[in-house]
């Protein structure tokens, strides 16, 4: 029989082996595939979405059951979601609280408070609280009203104080219903940062055209031009601690030998100006100590104020006025004089370079006086009963 011959492989041809797919399918494929891979990352991301604005919900919900379980009061009257797809934005109109900040008992009221966030990152908020704004603190007899033109708060939360606080405040204008007077700050940015440890803490704070109201006596008057202040706390202490009785937790602090680094502190403050930097601690009576080097501006003209109004001496005052005139300078271009010196906190008192300028007073920090000793005094003796000596 006759062996049929072999087909070479490269000889077989078929038309399914070499069909092509016309153009207009393969773009009808490729746009299903986009289209569904579109649907469903969509899908996903809408769950998700949803179930972070749930929880951010949920988180709100626990905090105010929360301060109700303290005695608070916090409530809302309305409460709208939305930013899908790529924020969640709570609007809360008329919020209310009142309760504890820091140990004191606050009532709070505004008209609205938007609190966003990002669906991957829920823990992070952002809040808006423009508006208008009522303010009492019973305890000391303060009550405010008035509006902000814009108040920003960025915080990130921490165990005890927040990874990241950013308040950003301008044109705030509120009236002290007390005294029926304006207080006001132009622009306020404070920056608050502290490591997971707790080991370290930041605080920045800068302000200008600050107006303090009234009930805040102030020997320069109530009117702060600029604030420009940086410091740096070794182990703080918590806020709750920070709330409680500082009888323990602040002479732990203080033995522990931590300090304030004053990284900059800047202040014009009526004639005053000042700028300085250094280390503040507590000394074993927990009573502020530092050493530090400023400039000076104005120093004169605020001793004789001081004066008038009694809180420096007139002899310190006319000591300190011989004494450090001869280190004023005056800048070559115009302006008010300043001077450089060495400026002293210790034991109560504030010295300016090698005179004493005024006493500070004792700063209890709460912290109740220890009772005083009572001397037991013995018995009178009674001499009319004792046996005669010879």
């Amino acid at each position: 029989m006759t062996k049929r011959p072999r087909r070479k492989t490269g000889d077989f041809d078929h038309p399914a082996m070499t069909y092509k797919a016309p153009k207009e399918l393969r773009r009808f494929r490729v746009g299903m595939a986009l289209i569904v891979t579109t649907l469903v990352i969509t899908g996903v991301w809408t769950g998700a979405w949803f179930i972070a604005q749930a929880v951010a919900t949920s988180s709100m919900t626990d905090w105010m059951n929360k301060q109700h379980a303290n005695g608070a009061t916090a409530r809302y009257t309305r409460l709208d979601i939305s930013g899908y797809p790529t924020r969640i934005i709570m609007k809360i109109t008329a919020p209310h609280y009142s309760g504890p900040v820091l140990g004191e008992n606050i009532d709070w009221r505004g008209d609205s408070l938007t609190i966003s966030t990002r669906p991957w990152n829920p823990t992070t908020l952002h809040i808006e609280a423009s508006g208008r704004h009522e303010v009492k603190i019973a305890a000391k007899g303060l009550a405010f009203q008035g509006g902000v033109q814009n108040l920003s708060v960025d915080l990130t939360p921490g165990s005890d104080w927040p990874k990241n606080l950013k308040i950003a405040v301008k044109g705030l204008n509120l009236r002290d219903l007390t005294t029926d007077t304006q207080a006001s700050i132009g622009r306020l940015d404070l920056n608050l940062n502290a490591d997971t440890a707790g080991a370290e803490l930041r605080l920045s704070v800068k302000g200008e055209a600050l107006h303090l109201p009234k009930t805040v006596k102030l020997p320069l008057g109530n009117l702060m031009q600029s604030v420009d202040i940086k410091i740096k706390v070794d182990h703080p202490l918590s806020p709750t601690q920070l709330a409680s009785d500082l009888t323990d937790v602040l002479p732990a602090w203080q033995q522990r030998e931590n300090k304030i680094d004053i990284q900059r502190f800047k202040v014009r403050y009526g004639p005053l100006g000042v700028t300085t930097s250094g280390p503040l601690s507590l000394d074993e009576d927990l009573q502020p100590t530092g050493v530090f080097t400023a400039k000076i501006e104005g120093l004169f003209h605020v001793l004789e104020i001081l004066r008038i109004q009694g809180l420096v001496r007139p002899a310190n005052a006319v000591i300190a006025t011989m004494a450090l005139s001869i280190f004023s300078k005056r800048p070559s271009g115009g302006g008010p004089s300043s001077i450089n010196l060495s400026v002293k906190l210790k034991k109560g008192k504030l010295n300016l370079g090698p005179v004493s300028i005024l006493d500070m007073g004792h700063f209890t920090w709460g912290i109740p006086a220890p009772a005083p000793l009572v001397k037991e005094v013995p018995a009178p003796r009674n001499y009319k009963n004792m046996p005669p000596i010879f």
